[in-house]
Order: structure tokens, then C-alpha cells, then sequence
């Protein structure tokens, strides 16, 4: 086919009837500008193919709809710019989402190192506290995990007893805490 954009009459019928040679013919005509216009629109090597490719689908499923032989480069190049356009939009959302999950995994995990670390710093003052006081009860509960009833059966004793105790250890347990707190934020510079 020659550099003029304009199919004849008959061509332009054969081509809306969907005439593959007529088709063929527009495709090798505007395939290498329709390939400028998606690189110019900043789509990468990987993805110009598949735009390119996709603008002279569209232009066979909506070739009905082509008034006149005249259109059918101006309708290639909007439609191969839009669908530039959306791709790239697709990857930014695509991007931000990646950077978006990407920074919540590191909080997450910055948050999961504090918690580890406020979590071994109750553990080691339970054991101070439990030493100092000669009362194994609080650290039995919280660091073993045993229940009120399992702590009774093992010093043989009332579980009213136990959980008397644990109310009573809980207290004075929160209070060294608060204290430690305090101490600690003495010590940071304002």
C-alpha cells in the first residue's frame, strides 16, 4: 500500500466488512508511527508491543464504526496514546501500592521489634520482681503460663489463696512498672 493515508472507496468497504488483506495493508501502513507514538508516551521496549497490538485490535472491533477512510490514522493514534495512558497509570498504582505495602511491612516490623523488646523488658523485670519478694506466683502465671487452679495444685494449696496473691502481686508489679517508666524517662534528655 502506498503513503496515502486514504483507502479507496471499495478498499474502505472491504476493510469495514473485515477484509484481512485490506486490514493487513492498514496495519503495515501505520504500524511504525502507531510504534512512535507509544514510545513517545514513555512506555518501556517490554509493553510498546503489546499497546501497539492491542490499538489495531480495537480498530478491527470498532471498524463499523469509521466513517470515512481519513479517520482511521487519527483514530489509531488516539486510541494507541490512551491506551499508553492508562498503562502507565495502571503502573503507578501499581508502584504505589508496592511502596505503600513496602513501607506498612517496615513498620510493622519496627513495631513488631518494639513490642519484642517491651515484652522481654516486662519478662526480666517479672524476674527481678519475683526474686526480690521470694514470690514465684506472677512469674508462674505470666511467664509459664499456668493457670490459678495449676499454680494451687502445685504448692498444694486453696486457688483463692492463688488468686488472692496474684491481685495482691499484680499491684505492687504495676506499680514497680510505672516507677521503672518514670526512672527511664528521667534519663532521656528533653
Amino acid at each position: 500500500m502506498s503513503e496515502n493515508p486514504l483507502l479507496s472507496d471499495d478498499d474502505f468497504v472491504k476493510f469495514k466488512q473485515g477484509d484481512s488483506n485490506v486490514y493487513h495493508a492498514v496495519f503495515d501502513q501505520y504500524y511504525g508511527l502507531i510504534k512512535y507514538i507509544v514510545k513517545r508516551c514513555g512506555i518501556t521496549n517490554g509493553d510498546v508491543a503489546d499497546i501497539v497490538q492491542e490499538a489495531f485490535l480495537r480498530l478491527h472491533q470498532n471498524r463499523q464504526s469509521l466513517v470515512h477512510p481519513s479517520v482511521i490514522k487519527s483514530w489509531l493514534i488516539n486510541t494507541a496514546r490512551n491506551l499508553s495512558v492508562d498503562h502507565l497509570r495502571k503502573f503507578q498504582r501499581i508502584t504505589s501500592l508496592t511502596e505503600q505495602h513496602n513501607r506498612q511491612a517496615e513498620e510493622e516490623k519496627a513495631e513488631h521489634s518494639t513490642r519484642e523488646l517491651e515484652i522481654a523488658l516486662v519478662g526480666d523485670l517479672l524476674e527481678k520482681f519475683s526474686t526480690e519478694t521470694g514470690e514465684s506466683s506472677l512469674l508462674d502465671y505470666y511467664k509459664k503460663g499456668l493457670t490459678a487452679k495449676q499454680i494451687a495444685e502445685n504448692n498444694d494449696e486453696p486457688i483463692s489463696s492463688v488468686t488472692n496473691r496474684l491481685s495482691r502481686h499484680r499491684k505492687k508489679f504495676k506499680t514497680r512498672i510505672i516507677h521503672h517508666i518514670e526512672e527511664l524517662r528521667a534519663t532521656i534528655p528533653d
